[in-house]
């Protein structure tokens, strides 16, 4: 667990953070990246890690720069960014839809508990092959597999969160003539909030593994297949080039959702700041 930041530290990081006109959480997120690349170089350059199998941050540097000269970057981290935009859609819309809904019909939703459960404690690896039945194994295989991962991540926790809603509130604001939508608009959504901000992080993560994780053994391209081939022929500075760039990759992915979604929710904006 990271320790808190110490009383007297806290002027100075706000003072830091108001000189150089950026947000704290950033600041805090700069220095512990830069921390990090610093102890990564000195584990590099006093031997202590594996020869060959722990290139320094300047090696990986030097073939991420390789990487985005020849075009093989760009071109790849566009194929999974599809994999994952395409695929979150395809899964998030009807997930949040299900999800939503079960705080109109929540005799339907304890029927459904049970499916959802079963199919969401199934390892996904082995529906591989019935999914190579149904899409083939190209990009289809890559967004079916990202889309059933997601459906499942956002439906239980927004299922879960509708738990939570006080029912009787629901019927009152029925009485005083409220209509299902805003029903939905003024009591539910706000209800789930917290509930779909954590929906939308676990699915996004979802999403970015399933993309890779498929790319990766099914060839299909994108970062995952270009992971695959440099680790198997021992191209370890590319190899870590690719794993840096889909943390990268999975970190503006969540970070730009999230801002969206508390944009859309201005009275959230404060509590969202705190998680």
């Amino acid at each position: 667990m990271t320790p808190p930041i110490s009383a007297d530290a806290e002027p100075r990081l706000g003072a830091i953070s108001g000189w150089l006109g950026v947000p704290r959480g950033v600041l805090v997120a700069a220095a512990s990246l830069a921390a990090a690349v610093l102890g990564w170089e000195l584990l590099f350059r006093t031997g202590w890690a594996p020869p060959g199998l722990l290139p320094g941050p300047r090696e990986v540097a030097r073939a991420l720069g390789a990487e985005a000269s020849s075009g093989e970057l760009f071109s790849h981290l566009a194929h999974t960014g599809r994999h994952i935009v395409v695929g979150f859609l395809l899964g998030a819309l009807p997930g949040a839809a299900f999800g939503l809904s079960s705080a109109f019909v929540p005799y339907a939703s304890s029927m459904a508990e049970h499916w959802l459960n079963a199919a969401s404690s199934v390892p996904r690896v082995i529906l591989l092959p019935y999914f190579i039945f149904l899409f083939g194994t190209g990009d289809a295989l890559c967004l079916g597999a990202v889309a059933v991962a997601v459906f499942l991540e956002m439906t239980i926790t927004l299922r879960a969160g509708s738990q939570s809603i006080d029912q009787d509130l629901v019927d009152v604001v029925r009485l005083l003539g409220a209509s299902s939508r805003h029903v939905l608009k003024d009591v539910v959504v706000p209800s789930l909030f917290p509930h779909l901000l954590l929906g939308l992080q676990l699915s996004l993560r979802q999403a970015v593994r399933q993309a890779i994780i498929v790319e990766s053994v099914f060839s299909i391209p994108g970062i995952g297949q270009r992971l695959w081939r440099s680790a198997d022929t021992m191209r370890m500075s590319e190899y870590f080039a690719y794993i840096l760039l889909t943390a990268g990759l999975a970190a503006a992915i969540l970070l730009a959702a999230r801002s969206a979604l508390l944009a859309s929710a201005p009275w959230f904006r404060g509590h969202g700041r705190g998680h």
